[in-house]
């Protein structure tokens, strides 16, 4: 496992050695995909996603507002993020602790919106708080009962999710009972230990894949809880485990040019950090299957529903070949409406693909399309044994549509 992102939120377990009142270092607020070099001082413009126009932001501001009908919008204004961000990040507390009281006081009139207290929001806001207070000490009365509100929120079994968005709960769960000054971290160990075992179990399979039927979503599960390591790995003995079988995994859920396969609600994200294994050096040179087969590899989980039939990672990139399928859907989570989606690379480049994206209005789908390419023969498919066909053709007729185990 890869530990470039783990020594920020290390700092912050490793500021409980107190400076004075308050605690050095920062929240590693990447693990919330939230950019670091933002301009110091007041926010003057909200703008979470680039392809949305910038919302002016002055205090007080209207929580209600939801400009776009943007549900990832309105979930980034409501995490408070970029808003207290780039202001923690310089140590301008004061502005980080007026945008919190600003969001208290709208809520406190008795209005809502579809995203304040939606479940990875809280617990993304809570680790933003925990921190706000863990590196000032402050304990005035307005900020110490949000602070209850959302420890007693995180720990409402029914709130909890066991989807991706779980992460993010336990994370600002962790978070603001770090020091144990809060009543309602009361018992929060006992939930932590407990919630955190079924998270786990629900977010990878025993192969080590994630269960939310997009490649995609194995690598953000993976990166962001790598990052809460030394906040989670405590509540529980399977943790490490599972980080390290899933970090074996990410081999398989890459075409040979590192780019991430894009089924579901996944994005073509190349990754060039990615280490793939050596493979056989007598592969190295091999031009089309029928040189030699074994050079070859079929990778069925049966737990997730993914079949990989690919070259030997020996073999480069610009003679390589890759077809990925997702022949069945085991959990609700990012599920599409049609099965056996596939994706196909060929010789340096993808033939066949899906949409790589998600969107959050309107109808969402895979849809094929094809890049233009002088033939669509597959030497790869051309030259599959019959026992791999079989696999291919029991996952096309049902073969793989199982349920997970409870």
């Amino acid at each position: 496992m890869s530990n470039a992102n783990t020594p920020a939120v290390y700092v912050l377990v490793a500021s409980l050695a107190f400076v004075g009142n308050s605690f050095a270092g920062h929240l590693d607020i990447e693990a919330y995909g939230v950019t670091t070099g933002a301009r110091p001082g007041p926010v003057e413009a909200f703008q979470p996603i680039k392809s949305l126009r910038a919302i002016p932001f002055q205090l007080p501001f209207d929580w209600g507002m939801d400009p776009f009908d943007d549900r990832s919008w309105q979930n980034s204004l409501h995490k408070l993020r970029p808003l207290v961000d780039a202001a923690l990040a310089a140590d301008d507390f004061h502005y980080a602790r007026a945008v919190f009281r600003d969001w208290q006081r709208w809520h406190a009139r008795g209005r809502v919106t579809v995203s304040s207290w939606g479940d990875a929001v809280t617990g993304a806001r809570a680790a933003r708080l925990a921190y706000l207070l863990h590196s000032t000490g402050w304990r005035d009365r307005p900020l110490i009962q949000l602070a209850e509100r959302h420890a007693a929120k995180l720990q409402d079994p029914d709130f909890f999710s066991t989807t991706n968005h779980g992460i993010a709960q336990l994370h600002g769960l962790a978070a603001l009972c770090l020091d144990g000054k809060l009543r309602s971290c009361r018992g929060a160990d006992t939930f932590l230990e407990r919630q955190l075992a079924v998270l786990l179990r629900h977010q990878f399979a025993r192969s080590g894949l994630h269960r939310e039927n997009s490649p995609g979503y194995h690598f953000y599960a993976l990166e962001h809880l790598s990052r809460m390591a030394p906040l989670l790995n405590a509540y529980s003995p399977r943790f490490a485990q599972t980080i390290v079988r899933a970090e074996k995994q990410t081999r398989w859920l890459v075409y040979p040019d590192l780019t991430t396969v894009a089924l579901s609600d996944s994005k073509s994200i190349l990754r060039p950090n990615l280490a793939l294994p050596p493979g056989k050096s007598r592969c190295s040179g091999i031009q089309d299957y029928s040189e030699a087969p074994t050079c070859y590899m079929l990778k069925h989980f049966r737990d997730v529903g993914y079949v990989i039939v690919r070259s030997d990672w020996a073999i480069p990139s610009d003679r390589a070949s890759m077809i990925f399928i997702q022949g069945g859907f085991f959990s609700p989570p990012h599920r599409q409406a049609d099965d056996f989606s596939f994706e196909w690379f060929e010789h340096g480049r993808k033939i066949l693909r899906t949409a790589d994206t998600m969107v959050t209005r309107g109808t969402s789908g895979n849809v094929i399309s094809t890049a233009p390419a002088p033939t669509i023969r597959s030497k790869l498919m051309v030259g599959i044994t019959r026992s791999k066909r079989k696999t291919l053709m029991e996952m096309q007729c049902g073969g793989l549509d199982r349920r997970p185990r409870a």
